[in-house]
């Protein structure tokens, strides 16, 4: 199916034929315990990667890890970026934007990625990447701290954070041998 606005094939679309990286729709995602539905957060890149994630320990962590009245922009391992905050009136709630990225993956990310995923890995990262949505920080940073400013008022603190302990992720690389896995990125190249 091509994308109505920038003509690309895309295999997944969210909204008929729309691009995700064209697509007007964000992702965003209420997390609160059972954290169901939290495995497609990031488009399924993490399912795909590592199929026995902890998803029940992801989801505690975000909770652990995301304080009352701030608003976090954080980078994750495959240089994707995220909004969270909690939902001031709703205990054990954290609200999660994006994925979103600001450009192509850097040499220095690609080269992690073949080194701790093998070839399929970074393959599999690169084809996800170029689907996700592109950004300019500043207008959209300025955007999602005025609309979050409102709901917490002055008290707010934002915070950037290149390591946030949820988002630091190392799949097991060898599912990436696996028949199944290579079977399943050679079957996708196809379609």
């Amino acid at each position: 199916m091509r994308c109505e606005r920038c003509d690309e094939t895309g295999k997944e679309t969210p909204c008929g034929s729309i691009h995700y990286r064209c697509s007007p729709n964000w992702r965003q995602h209420r997390i609160s315990p059972p954290f169901e539905g939290l495995e497609e957060f990031d488009y399924g890149l993490r399912r795909s990667l590592d199929p026995q994630f902890d998803w029940q320990e992801f989801g505690r962590l975000l909770l652990e890890q995301t304080p009352a009245q701030t608003l976090l922009f954080v980078e994750g391992t495959f240089e994707l970026h995220f909004a969270l905050f909690r939902i001031p009136d709703e205990e054990n709630t954290v609200f999660l934007v994006g994925p979103w990225t600001f450009g192509p993956r850097s040499e220095k990310a690609r080269k992690w990625a073949r080194r701790y995923l093998g070839e399929a890995g970074e393959n599999a990262v690169q084809e996800y990447y170029n689907g996700v949505k592109l950004l300019q920080a500043n207008d959209f940073y300025m955007t999602i701290r005025v609309l979050v400013g409102m709901m917490m008022g002055e008290d707010l603190v934002v915070k950037e954070l290149k390591e946030f302990l949820p988002f630091c992720f190392h799949p097991d690389v060898r599912y990436f041998n696996e028949p199944k896995f290579q079977k399943a990125r050679s079957t996708s190249r196809r379609t």
